[in-house]
């Protein structure tokens, strides 16, 4: 789990493996931190869903100023 956390620029903060589907508690690369399933960190395409949220709120504010 710590590669695949590497591999999206965070960390797997917990310890020890348990199973694909049991929740993990991770932390991206601007701190913010949650719990997950391995298989859902794997398989989404999105890897903070802090990160996400604000992003989503940013191509809403850019769509909304070229509209204007």
């Amino acid at each position: 789990m710590k590669k695949l956390a590497e591999q999206k620029g965070g960390k797997c903060l917990t310890k020890e493996y348990t199973n694909s589907k049991a929740k993990m508690r991770w932390q991206c690369q601007n701190g913010h931190q949650w719990y997950a399933t391995a298989f859902s960190i794997k398989n989404r395409k999105s890897w903070c869903p802090e990160c996400y949220r604000n992003n989503l709120k940013t191509v809403r504010k850019i769509k909304t100023w070229t509209t204007i």
